[in-house]
Parts: C-alpha cells; sequence; structure tokens
C-alpha cells in the first residue's frame, strides 16, 4: 500500500535491508509467503520471537538485531538456551550465524581483507554449522514446526514436510558453500574455491551428506563443461580446416572449470576423471580432424600434446599416445616425401632420383671358383621439378666445361708443341707435360662451368651427389647394404 500511493519504503525488524528492497523484491517475497511450503521454508530460515504473538517489540534479542547489535543478540539468546524447551534460542542463533557468514562473503575482494575480517568470517561459518547441527537433534524445535505446520492449518501442509526439512537441512546448508564455490570459479578465484571445500568438509555432518553436496555443486559445471565439449566437437565436425582453433578453445575455455573440479573433488572420484577425460576426448577429435583434412601433422602433434595431460583413463591416453605416433609417422612421410635437394618443394614421382643399392651378399665355394649371390633395389630420391631442372643445367655445364677444357688444352699443346720445334723434341718428359697441361685445361674449365652454374643456380639447391646422404641411403648403408648395382 506504502508502495502504490508513493511512500519511502522501509523494511523493519531484524537486520533491516539497507538500502530498502525495491519494489520487485517486495512483490516476490509477498508471492512466496502466498505458497505454504515456500512461507514455511523460508521461516525456518529467519528468527522465530519468543512471544508466542510474535511481537517483537517483547524480545531484546531481536529489538537488538534492528539496531544491527549482533553482539547482544548472541548474548541474550545464549543465555536462554539452558531453558530453551521448544528450541527458539537456538534456532535463532544457528540463523543469526548463517546469516552472518553469509553477508560476510560479500564484503569484497577477498584477496583486500584483513586477517581479522576473514577469521570472523570463518568463525560464522563454524558455529553456523555447529548450532544447524545441534537444532538437528533438538526434538524441541521440530515440534514446534509441526505445531506451526497445525496452525498453518492448511491441507496442502502435512506433518510429514517438517520431517522432509530436517532429513533434508544439512544438504541446504552445504549447497550454500557449494553454491559459493562455482561463483569464485567464475571470478577465477582458486583460492576461495578451497575454502568452501575445506567448510563442507569440516562442517561436521555424515560424510555421505557431504559428498552429495559436492556432486551438486560440481554439477552445474559439468553441465558448462558438456556444452563446451558438445559445442566444439560440432564445429569441429562442420569445419575441419578450423578445428585446431577449435580445440585450443576447449582447452582454454575448461582449464580454470577443471582446477575448480580439481578443487572440490579428491584425485579419483568418478565425477573429477570424467570431467577431465571429456575434455581430452573433444581435444583430441579435434586435433586428429585437423590434421586429417590439413595434412598439418606438426600442428596435430602439438594439439594432442596438449590434450595429453587432461585424460586420466588408460584406455584414453592409450588412444591419444597411438594419435600421437601416427602423426609422428606422418610426420617423418611427410619430411621424407620432401624434395631432398632444396628441402622446399614436394617431390614429383616422374623427377625421382634413384639410387641402385646391394646387400645381403653371399659368397659360396663351388668346384671351380666362388659363387657370388646378392640381393639389390632401388633407393627413391625425392625431387622436385625445379631441382631437376637445375640438375640437368649442372650436366651440361659439366659436358660443356669437359669439351671446351679438351679443346682449349689441345690448343695449347698444339702451341708449345710447335714452339718446341716439333716431333724432334718429343721424349717422354715433354709427353707427359703436354698430357698434363690438357688435363689442367679440362679440371680449370670444369671448375669454371662449375662456378657459372652455382652462380646462375637457386642458391638453396644441393647438387645430386646430395642423394647418398639421404636418410633412407644412409639407413640402409647401417644394414650393412652398399651403394651400386652389384658387389665388386
Amino acid at each position: 500500500m506504502m508502495d502504490k500511493y508513493g511512500d519511502v519504503l522501509q523494511t523493519q525488524g531484524p537486520l533491516p535491508l539497507d538500502p530498502p528492497p525495491e519494489r520487485e523484491a517486495i512483490q516476490e517475497a509477498i508471492q512466496r509467503a502466498r505458497e505454504p511450503e515456500q512461507r514455511l521454508i523460508d521461516e525456518l530460515f529467519w528468527f522465530w520471537p519468543q512471544d508466542a504473538r510474535g511481537d517483537i517489540r517483547s524480545d531484546p534479542a531481536l529489538l537488538a538485531l534492528t539496531q544491527r547489535d549482533l553482539r547482544t543478540a548472541i548474548n541474550t539468546w545464549a543465555g536462554q538456551l539452558a531453558n530453551d524447551y521448544q528450541g527458539i534460542a537456538a534456532h535463532n542463533l544457528a540463523v543469526l550465524y548463517l546469516t552472518s557468514a553469509i553477508d560476510s562473503e560479500y564484503l569484497g575482494d577477498p584477496n583486500e581483507l584483513s586477517d581479522q575480517v576473514k577469521a570472523l568470517r570463518h568463525s560464522y561459518w563454524r558455529e553456523a554449522f555447529s548450532q544447524w547441527r545441534a537444532l538437528l537433534g533438538n526434538e524441541g524445535f521440530w515440534r514446534s514446526m509441526e505445531a506451526r505446520i497445525t496452525e498453518l492449518d492448511d491441507p496442502r501442509l502435512t506433518v510429514f514436510l517438517a520431517q522432509q526439512m530436517r532429513a533434508t537441512l544439512p544438504l541446504t546448508l552445504l549447497s550454500i558453500n557449494a553454491h559459493f564455490a562455482v561463483e569464485a570459479t567464475e571470478l577465477k578465484r582458486i583460492g576461495e574455491v578451497e575454502r568452501h571445500r575445506d567448510l563442507i568438509q569440516a562442517s561436521g555432518f555424515p560424510p555421505e551428506v557431504i559428498e552429495e553436496a559436492t556432486r551438486r555443486g560440481v554439477a552445474p559445471l559439468r553441465a558448462q563443461l558438456k556444452l563446451i565439449c558438445e559445442t566444439a566437437e560440432k564445429e569441429g565436425s562442420d569445419d575441419p580446416p578450423h578445428a585446431d582453433v577449435v580445440a585450443r578453445r576447449v582447452l582454454e575455455e575448461a582449464r580454470p572449470i577443471l582446477v575448480t573440479v580439481d578443487s572440490l573433488l579428491p584425485e579419483g572420484h568418478t565425477l573429477r576423471d570424467d570431467a577431465r577425460d571429456e575434455v581430452a576426448t573433444t581435444a583430441w577429435r579435434c586435433g586428429i580432424l585437423y590434421g586429417n583434412k590439413t595434412s598439418d601433422w606438426q600442428t596435430c602433434q602439438q594439439l594432442l600434446e596438449l590434450a595429453r595431460p587432461y585424460a586420466v583413463s588408460v584406455s584414453l591416453r592409450e588412444k591419444i599416445s597411438e594419435g600421437m605416433e601416427t602423426v609422428r609417422q606422418n610426420l617423418e612421410y611427410k619430411e621424407l616425401s620432401k624434395c631432398w635437394f632444396c628441402k622446399e618443394n614436394e617431390g614429383e614421382d616422374r623427377h625421382t632420383v634413384e639410387v641402385p643399392m646391394h646387400g645381403n651378399v653371399q659368397r659360396t665355394r663351388i668346384y671351380n671358383g666362388t659363387r657370388v649371390t646378392w640381393e639389390k633395389l632401388k633407393v627413391k630420391v625425392p625431387r622436385c621439378e625445379r631441382c631437376k631442372t637445375t640438375h640437368s643445367r649442372k650436366s651440361k655445364f659439366s659436358s660443356l666445361g669437359f669439351l671446351f677444357g679438351l679443346l682449349a688444352g689441345i690448343f695449347l699443346t698444339v702451341i708449345t708443341f710447335a714452339a718446341m720445334g716439333g716431333g724432334d723434341a718429343m721424349d717422354g718428359v715433354t709427353f707427359l707435360g703436354l698430357c698434363f697441361l690438357i688435363i689442367a685445361a679440362i679440371v680449370i674449365a670444369m671448375n669454371v662451368a662449375s662456378t657459372l652454374w652455382k652462380i646462375s643456380s637457386p642458391k638453396n639447391v644441393e647438387a645430386i651427389n646430395l642423394k647418398y646422404k639421404h636418410p633412407t641411403v644412409l639407413d640402409m648403408g647401417r644394414q650393412g647394404w652398399k651403394v651400386g648395382e652389384r658387389p665388386t
């Protein structure tokens, strides 16, 4: 009514809201109060006056809370515990500590809080769990709850609801900490995640309740991971040439979530291991899709190396290892398929250079000598068209150099021979000298031709003799094979 006529809205009673609630929040609260089950749950988590009529003005503890005087309220209720047959004082202490603990989670950046505030926050949680545990065993309080159900006189409420609330209360309380842990994940505050995990573990509630609360806390994280992985697998399948980007994005987005899951769950826990395996499987599949489509095996190898640490199950780790071995073989094959002479272009079958080799030589004595048997093969050395053209030019340069040197040598020999007086001056020494002159002219001419070939050829093209240093040739040599069609 105040809102309708434009009055300023102010909340009264214990722990008043500051600033006052907005209109939508009040309407939501009114709607919740109209639902009997929800109303009863909300009453469980708020203060009960000692006066059966619900008059706050006659309750000193609640009056103190209207002024946010927590210490007076705590001392008042603590003094009533001895005669607290209905459990109202114990209940109010549990609510106050829980409310204070939740409020303390919104004080700002945890890294900027003083040690004193952190200690106070921890004491609120510890006392809250302690008081709620005590309340669970307080039969007087739960009889009061059943009486409240009877008082409301609503056919939708039964005494069984009080029993349900009592049974599920521990899980409800621990789910609050699990919720804060998930929020800390979104803010990348791993220390806060671990703090709430420790609070859950030290709550004093049964192990099965702690396990279930942790599972519920992890559930939204698992849902996030599932969505990330399903989206990535679809994108990778639809666009394999860019599946490498998808794989990296999956690992990047999943990393903080997995850190939180690791913080909440112990090593070996099914949910933890399944989450890590799901991420590793997605990244692995995207890596394989990318490699098969692009033949960029080096990038594929990097992706598999990034995915492998996430895998937990033995079978998945073996699959990734097998994939990495296949990628390694593909890399070796791709490297060997490149032109051996320039290391840049892909080799072409029509320009392949063959190196004949023989091995497994067997020599058997027979009656009239020795019989020799052997095996032979030809190692194919990849070569591209450009290197083939360059090598052909080298052969032409060598032939022209030899021919030019031979002609030059003969010409010089004739001139020298004539200058020496012709045939009368010929003797053994002179003949050898003239032969040497011809050979020298040939060598010089061929060296000049080779130099001209190098100057006019691409710098990264090696000579044809490099074929004898090809890895396959060298590997066969280590196994005992020799270059050549047949043994000497």
